[in-house]
This record gives C-alpha cells, sequence and structure tokens, in this order.
C-alpha cells in the first residue's frame, strides 16, 4: 500500500500542475490574433492612463508602444 500511495502522489502533482504550465503566452502584436482565447498578453508597460472621471474610474496599460500606437487594444 506504502508503494501505491508514492506512485500516486507525482501522478496527481502532475495532473494538476499541467493546466498551469501550459497557459499560452503571447506578446502584445501577436494577442489580436488570438481574440477569444484565454491567454497572457506579454510586454512591457510603456505608458499608462488613469481614467477617474469614468465610470469604473479605469487604468489604461499600453504594452511595449504608447498611445495612439499601441499594439494591444
Amino acid at each position: 500500500m506504502r508503494t501505491l500511495r508514492w506512485f500516486a502522489l507525482p501522478i496527481l502533482i502532475i495532473v494538476f500542475a499541467l493546466p498551469a504550465l501550459a497557459q499560452k503566452k503571447y506578446s502584445a502584436s501577436e494577442a489580436k490574433e488570438h481574440f477569444g482565447e484565454s491567454a497572457t498578453v506579454c510586454g512591457d508597460v510603456v505608458s499608462t492612463r488613469y481614467a477617474a472621471s469614468t465610470k469604473g474610474q479605469p487604468t489604461f496599460l499600453n504594452l511595449d508602444k504608447p498611445y495612439p500606437n499601441q499594439g494591444f487594444h
């Protein structure tokens, strides 16, 4: 029984860890080709704007290129 536990534990860890490791990652310029998918968009934040007077007070982050030439919308 002990052998079975030592065998099953690594299998369970792998099964639960794989979805996190398999997360798709795209650059800001690649992201527009993957609309509707769940993924991580990576890039350098080059400019920001806090819209305090807009409903919800959003903060806009521009990746790789500053507004109005940002690649990720």
